[in-house]
C-alpha cells in the first residue's frame, strides 16, 4: 500500500513539475502576462470626479514585476519538485513515508506502534517484553 502511495505521489510530483515549468516559460515570453495576473486591472484608481489617477512608481513596478516573479517561484516548486523526483529518501521522510527498505512493513509498525511506546514510557512505564504483561494488553487494548 506504502507504494502504491508512493508511486501515485511522484506521478503527481512530476505533472506538477512539468506544469509548473511549462507555465514559467510562458509567462516570460507573453507580452500580456501583467494584464493576466491582475485581472485585467491597471494599478490606477478612478478619482471622485470620475478622472483616471495614475498609480504610483511602487505600484506600477509591482504590476510589472508579477509575472517576473511568479515565474521564478514557479522555477523553485520545478526544482524543489525535481530534487525530490531524485532523492527518493527526501521524498519519502517528506511525504511521511517509511524508507524503501521498510516500506513493506504494515502502517502500525511504523506509525502507530512507537507513538504508543512514547505515551507509554510518558506515563512512568518501562518498555518490557512479557506475553500478557502490562505493556503487552495495552497494545492489545489499542490494537482491538
Amino acid at each position: 500500500m506504502v507504494l502504491k502511495i508512493s508511486q501515485k505521489a511522484k506521478k503527481q510530483l512530476e505533472v506538477i513539475r512539468s506544469t509548473s515549468r511549462k507555465l514559467a516559460a510562458l509567462l516570460n515570453k507573453e507580452p500580456l502576462a501583467a494584464v493576466l495576473l491582475s485581472g485585467d486591472r491597471l494599478p490606477v484608481t478612478i478619482g471622485p470626479d470620475g478622472r483616471i489617477i495614475g498609480g504610483s512608481d511602487a505600484q506600477w513596478e509591482a504590476y510589472g514585476a508579477a509575472p517576473r516573479m511568479l515565474a521564478q517561484q514557479l522555477e523553485i516548486v520545478d526544482a524543489t519538485a525535481r530534487r525530490f523526483l531524485e532523492d527518493d529518501d527526501s521524498f519519502r521522510g517528506t511525504h511521511g513515508l517509511p524508507s524503501a527498505k521498510r516500506s513493506s512493513a504494515e502502517a502500525a509498525t511504523l506509525v502507530l506502534w512507537p507513538y504508543l511506546f512514547r505515551i507509554w514510557e510518558r506515563a512512568g512505564r518501562k518498555l518490557a517484553y512479557t506475553v500478557d504483561g502490562p505493556l503487552h494488553r495495552f497494545l492489545n487494548f489499542v490494537h482491538r
